[in-house]
C-alpha cells in the first residue's frame, strides 16, 4: 500500500478572457492525508480507501488536493483516470502539463470556468472572473503513466456550509472526495469615503454625492440607511426618512430599503500572487508573439528592397527585437495591472443626499453594511468669503481718459448674498444671462454671478489709475497706466509740383498728422502752412493727431528755379519743392488712385497735356520707362509685392515741364476684404459716380427689404452708410401697402449735388443731398416723385417698379427705367425741378416689328443730343436706341449679347459700355454705328475675374468702367483699353 498526500490549495485568480492560453496560480494550505491503492495495469485493487472531508473551504474558491505520483504500472502501459463532476484533475508528465483541454462550462450557477470565447485575443478584451478552474484541469476521462503527477481539485460552493462530494478513479482504485465550505463572511472591512471628509459644508439644498468601496465579504451582505435627517420634498411620502439614496455599482439609485451587497474579493497576498504569475506567463506569450511579428516584418522589408542575404536578415531581426519585446511586455503589464487594481477595490457604493434648506443646520446620513456603519455629516454654514478673484488681465496701457473693461469673472465660494463695492471704477453684474448697468454703488452678489470692471485712464501721461473691487472682504486690483507723451509724429511727405514762373500760392497735397498724442509744435521755412480750414500762416503753432495740414509756396521767377519749403512737426521734417516751369498736365487713366489686386503685375496707363509747343519726352513709373504713343503712355509692372505698393509717376516734356503723381495698389488674396473694416455690401444692385466729392454710391438691397445706399471713398475704398432707405421711407410717410424698401437704382446729379434713389417696392424716387451724415440725410431727404397712391402726387404718367436711372443734364431730367411694362411705359422722364413725370418710351408696339417684346426696361443710358439707349427685359441680347428728334423712333443699335443688363455712355472714349451678365463681361460698342463690339474679358488678365455683372457706370475722361459684381460683393474697375481689372472696394469672400 502506497501513501499519497493531497494538499488543499485555495486559489484566488485573475481571469483574462479572449487570450489564447490559460493561467493559474494557487496558494497552499495544510495537507489532508488519504490512503490510495496504487493503480496497476491489470485493474486489481487491494482494499477500500477513505478520504477525510475538507470542511473549511472559502466560498466559491478553487481547492486542490496535494498532487500524487503514479507508479506500480507495468512498464509501457497506461491506466485510465476519471473524476466525477464537479471535481476536475490535471496531469503533469516530466514537468509538462499534458491535460491542456479545459472542461466545458458546466450548466450550474455555482460553477464557472474560464475558457476562450473565440475573440481576437487582444488584451483590450480582458475580463475578470472569480471563481474559476485553473488551466489544464479537466473532467474528461484520460490515461496516466508511471511517474505522472496528478492533482485533483474543485470549486467550492458559493453558499456557506455546503458540501460537494464525488470520486476520483485511477484504474480500479476509487477515491471518495468531499469539500465543505465554511460559514459566510458578511462583515466588511472598515470603509472610508472617497476624496472627502466625513463632515462637509454645503450650500442650501445642494445635491451631494460621495462614494466608498466595500471589501472583506464573500457573500451577499445587507446594506441599508439606518439614519437620515436630510430634508426631503414636501410631496415625498414614501418614508419617514429624508432625501438620502444609495446606488450599488453601476445600478440605479435605490431607496432607503434594505439591500444585499454582492460579494467582493480581498486585497490579500493570494490575489497579488495571481497577478505576479499572470504577468510572468503573458509577458512570455507577448515576447514570443513580438519575435514572430518582428521576423515577419523584417523579411517583408528585405523582400520589398530586393534583398535576401540571411545573415543580414538575422542581424536586423536581432537589432529590432529588444525594443519590440519591451514594448509588448509593457503593454501586458499596464493592462493587467490596471485591471487588477480596479478589481481589488471591491464593491462600489454611491450615496446621495440633499443639504439642509436653512443656514446653520446639520444633516446626518448613516449607512450600514453588514453591521459596519459610517456616518456622513452635512452642515450649511453661511459663507460670504468667495474664492480668489481672478481677471486674468495684465496691467494695461491706455490713452488719457480712455475707458477700459476687464474680462468677466465668476463669483465662486459663497452661499448667501454678499456685499460688493468698488473704488476708482465701476462694475456690472451678469446674473442668469441678464447683464445690468455699470455702477459705482455698493451692492450684493450671489454665487455664479459674473462681474466685469470698467475704469478710465488718468489725465496725466505716465500716470496710473487703480480700481479695487471688494467682495466679502476679498479684493482684487485692476490698474490702467496712461501712455507716455509722444510728440514725434509718423513720417510724412509732399509730392513736388511745377508751376508757371512767379505763381503765388502753389499748394501741396494734404497730409494727416498721425502718431502723436498731445499738442505738438509746428514750424515752416520758406513758405506757409494751413491746419484744416484755418488761414495760411508762417508763424509757429501746434497740431494734434488727426489734423490735416497743407503748405504753399511761390514759384521762382525764372524757368527751372526751385523753391524749397521745409515743414517741421515735432522734429520730423519734409520738403516741398516747387519748380518754375511751363505746366505739364497729366492724368492716370488706370488703375484708380487706390485699388486691390490678386495679380503680381499691372499695366499703368495715362495721358499727358503738354503746354503749347511742348511734347512729352519721358514717363517713368517706379523708375520703369513707359511707352509713349503721342500724349498717351503705358507701362506694365511685373513685381507687385504682397501688401501695399505705391507707384510713383514722373513725366517730362520738351520744355522742361514736370508732372508727378502716384497711385496705390495693394496685392493680396482674392478672398481678402479691401479695405478691411467698414460696412459690408449685400446684394449690390447699382452704382453712381460723384466726381465732385470723389465718391461712389452703391445701392444694396435684398428681398428682406433692407435697402441701403453706401458711399465708397475713391481715395481709400472705405465703405460707409450713405442713407438707410427703409428709415427714409418711414420718415417720409410712404405707405402703399407694398411693405418693403427694395431699391434697385441710384444716380448722382452734378447740377444740384444730390443723389436719387429709385425705390422698387414703393414706386417712388427719393432726392437726397450729399452734404451731412447718414442720419441727417433722412431729415433733409425728400420724395422727388412717386406713384399717385402715395402721399406726394406729382403730375403726369404713372410709375411702377423703377430700376436703373440716368441724369439728362441737358434737359434737367431723371430718366428712369421700369420693370412693369404691362401697366405703364417702359421708361419715365422726371423733371428734376418739379418732379412731374412723362412717358419717355411709350408702351406701344415698336416701330420695328422685330422688337415686339415686353417693354420692361433693365438699363438706360443717354448720349449727347437726342439719342438714348435701353436694354429691355426679355430681350437682353440687344440694345435699343430711341431717337428723340425723330418721333421717338426705335431701332436695334447693337445685338449679340448674352444678357445685357446695364449700360452707360463714355463719350470721350466714343463707346457705349455694356455690362453683359450672361457672359460676365464688359463689352464696348462704338457709338458711331453700333457694329463694332469689343469683349474686354477676352483681352485682359485672367486675375480678379468678374463673377456676376449687375451694373456699370463710367464718366467722361475716366479710363475705366466701374462694375458692380454682385457675386463677389465688390466694386471692380475694368480698364476700357486693356480689359484689366482691379478691385475698388470689396467684402471678404
Amino acid at each position: 500500500m502506497k501513501q499519497f498526500k493531497l494538499k488543499q490549495n485555495l486559489c484566488r485568480n485573475l481571469f483574462l478572457a479572449s487570450l489564447p492560453m490559460f493561467m493559474v496560480a494557487c496558494g497552499g494550505e495544510d495537507s489532508k492525508i488519504i490512503d490510495l491503492e496504487s493503480p496497476n495495469n491489470d485493474g486489481a485493487t487491494t482494499s477500500p480507501i477513505v478520504v477525510s472531508s475538507i470542511d473549511d473551504a472559502r466560498l466559491g474558491s478553487f481547492n486542490s488536493f496535494e498532487s500524487f505520483t503514479v507508479d506500480g504500472l507495468a512498464e509501457g502501459t497506461e491506466a485510465t483516470i476519471f473524476v466525477t463532476q464537479p471535481f476536475v484533475y490535471k496531469i503533469e508528465r516530466n514537468g509538462q502539463l499534458i491535460t491542456l483541454r479545459a472542461t466545458n462550462k458546466p450548466g450550474v450557477d455555482d460553477f464557472q470556468i474560464f475558457y476562450q470565447d473565440g475573440s481576437n485575443g487582444d488584451l483590450d478584451s480582458l475580463k475578470l472572473y472569480t471563481p474559476r478552474i485553473p488551466v489544464g484541469f479537466t473532467s474528461f476521462t484520460s490515461t496516466v503513466q508511471n511517474g505522472d503527477v496528478v492533482t485533483v481539485g474543485a470549486i467550492a460552493s458559493v453558499e456557506p456550509s455546503t458540501s460537494i462530494s464525488g470520486q476520483a478513479k485511477v484504474g480500479l482504485t476509487e477515491v471518495p472526495l468531499s469539500l465543505v465550505t465554511t460559514t459566510a463572511d458578511t462583515v466588511p472591512n472598515d470603509f472610508e469615503f472617497i476624496g472627502t471628509e466625513d463632515s462637509i459644508s454645503a450650500h442650501l439644498g445642494e445635491e451631494l454625492e460621495i462614494s466608498f468601496y466595500v471589501t472583506g465579504i464573500d457573500y451577499a451582505t445587507p446594506i441599508s440607511l439606518v439614519t437620515d435627517t436630510t430634508p426631503k420634498a414636501d410631496d415625498d411620502t414614501s418614508s419617514a426618512l429624508g432625501s438620502a439614496r444609495f446606488a450599488i455599482g453601476s445600478g440605479g439609485i435605490a431607496g432607503f430599503e434594505d439591500r444585499l451587497l454582492d460579494s467582493t474579493i480581498d486585497n490579500d497576498e493570494a490575489a497579488q500572487s495571481d497577478l505576479d504569475v499572470a504577468l510572468t506567463y503573458f509577458k512570455a506569450v507577448a515576447a514570443q508573439t513580438a519575435a514572430t511579428d518582428v521576423e515577419t516584418q523584417v523579411r517583408k522589408d528585405f523582400l520589398d528592397d530586393g534583398k535576401d542575404d540571411e545573415t543580414e536578415i538575422q542581424a536586423e531581426i536581432a537589432a529590432r527585437l529588444p525594443a519590440a519585446v519591451a514594448e509588448a511586455e509593457l503593454a501586458v503589464e499596464t493592462t493587467l495591472t490596471e485591471a487588477f487594481d480596479k478589481e481589488k477595490l471591491g464593491q462600489l457604493v454611491k450615496l446621495t443626499a440633499t443639504a439642509p434648506l436653512d443656514y446653520d443646520q446639520t444633516a446626518t446620513v448613516t449607512i450600514d453594511v453588514g453591521g459596519v456603519q459610517k456616518t456622513w455629516t452635512i452642515t450649511t454654514d453661511q459663507d460670504t468669503t468667495p474664492e480668489a478673484i481672478e481677471f486674468n488681465q495684465p496691467e494695461t496701457t491706455k490713452e488719457q481718459d480712455e475707458s477700459f473693461e476687464t474680462s468677466a469673472f465668476e463669483v465662486v465660494g459663497i452661499n448667501i448674498p454678499t456685499p460688493i463695492s468698488i473704488t476708482n471704477g465701476q462694475y456690472k453684474i451678469t446674473r442668469d444671462g441678464v447683464t445690468g448697468e455699470y455702477t459705482a454703488d455698493a451692492g450684493l452678489v450671489e454665487e455664479g454671478d459674473k462681474i466685469t470692471i470698467k475704469l478710465a485712464a488718468g489725465q496725466v501721461f505716465d500716470g496710473s489709475v487703480t480700481a479695487v473691487l471688494d467682495i466679502g472682504g476679498v479684493t482684487q486690483e485692476v490698474t490702467v497706466v496712461t501712455e507716455s507723451q509722444d510728440l514725434v509724429p509718423d513720417d510724412f511727405s509732399f509730392d513736388p509740383k511745377n508751376a508757371a514762373p512767379g505763381t503765388y500760392g502753389v499748394s501741396s497735397t494734404v497730409i494727416t498728422v498721425m502718431g502723436i498724442n498731445d499738442a505738438t509744435p509746428i514750424t515752416i521755412t520758406g513758405g506757409e502752412y494751413q491746419i484744416g480750414q484755418a488761414d495760411f500762416t508762417s508763424q509757429a503753432g501746434t497740431v494734434t493727431a488727426g489734423d490735416k495740414v497743407s503748405i504753399r509756396a511761390m514759384a521762382g521767377a525764372t524757368l527751372g528755379d526751385k523753391t524749397n519749403v521745409t515743414l517741421d512737426i515735432g522734429g520730423v521734417t519734409a520738403d516741398y519743392v516747387v519748380t518754375a516751369a511751363l505746366q505739364l498736365e497729366g492724368k492716370v487713366l488706370f488703375p484708380p488712385v487706390n485699388s486691390f489686386t490678386e495679380d503680381d503685375k499691372i499695366t499703368v496707363r495715362g495721358s499727358l497735356t503738354p503746354p503749347t509747343g511742348g511734347v512729352p519726352t519721358s514717363v517713368t513709373v517706379n523708375g520703369e520707362s513707359a511707352t509713349l504713343d503721342g500724349n498717351n503712355w503705358s507701362v506694365t509692372l511685373t513685381d507687385l509685392q504682397v501688401g501695399q505698393n505705391t507707384l510713383a509717376i514722373e513725366a517730362k516734356d520738351s520744355l522742361s515741364g514736370l508732372w508727378n503723381s502716384s497711385v496705390t495698389v495693394t496685392r493680396g488674396a482674392v478672398t481678402d476684404a479691401f479695405p478691411a473694416g467698414g460696412e459690408s455690401f449685400v446684394n449690390m444692385e447699382d452704382v453712381a459716380i460723384d466726381m465732385d466729392a470723389q465718391k461712389y454710391y452703391v445701392m444694396s438691397s435684398t428681398s428682406a427689404n433692407d435697402a441701403k445706399v453706401f458711399e465708397v471713398d475713391m481715395a481709400t475704398g472705405a465703405r460707409s452708410l450713405f442713407v438707410d432707405v427703409q428709415v427714409l421711407q418711414s420718415d417720409k410717410g410712404i405707405d402703399k401697402g407694398k411693405k418693403g424698401t427694395r431699391s434697385m437704382g441710384v444716380a448722382y446729379s452734378s447740377l444740384d449735388k444730390e443723389v436719387y434713389v429709385g425705390n422698387f417696392k414703393d414706386d417712388a424716387v427719393y432726392q437726397i443731398p450729399v452734404a451731412g451724415d447718414a442720419a441727417g440725410r433722412i431729415t433733409s431727404g425728400s420724395i422727388l416723385s412717386a406713384h399717385p397712391a402715395h402721399s406726394k402726387v406729382a403730375n403726369g404718367a404713372q410709375m411702377h417698379d423703377p430700376v436703373e436711372m440716368d441724369i439728362d443734364t441737358e434737359r434737367n431730367l431723371l430718366i428712369v427705367a421700369t420693370e412693369n411694362g404691362t401697366q405703364l411705359t417702359g421708361v419715365i422722364a422726371i423733371d428734376l425741378a418739379s418732379g412731374d413725370r412723362s412717358n419717355f418710351m411709350p408702351n406701344k408696339t415698336p416701330n420695328n416689328k422685330a422688337l415686339s417684346v415686353a417693354v420692361d426696361v433693365d438699363g438706360v443710358a443717354g448720349d449727347t443730343g437726342d439719342r438714348y439707349f435701353f436694354v429691355r427685359k426679355g430681350s437682353q441680347t440687344e440694345v435699343v436706341m430711341i431717337d428723340l428728334a425723330n418721333g421717338n423712333a426705335e431701332s436695334v443699335f447693337a445685338t449679340g449679347f448674352g444678357d445685357a443688363q446695364s449700360i452707360d455712355v463714355n463719350r470721350s472714349a466714343g463707346m457705349l459700355v455694356v455690362g453683359d451678365n450672361g457672359d460676365n463681361a464688359i463689352k464696348l460698342v462704338s457709338l458711331a454705328d453700333g457694329s463694332s463690339i469689343t469683349d474686354l474679358s477676352a483681352t485682359g488678365s485672367d486675375k480678379n475675374a468678374l463673377k456676376q455683372v449687375a451694373a456699370i457706370a463710367t464718366e467722361e475722361g475716366m479710363g475705366y468702367a466701374v462694375v458692380v459684381d454682385r457675386n463677389s460683393n465688390a466694386l471692380v474697375a475694368v480698364d476700357l483699353s486693356t480689359g484689366d481689372r482691379v478691385f475698388i472696394s470689396k467684402n471678404a469672400n
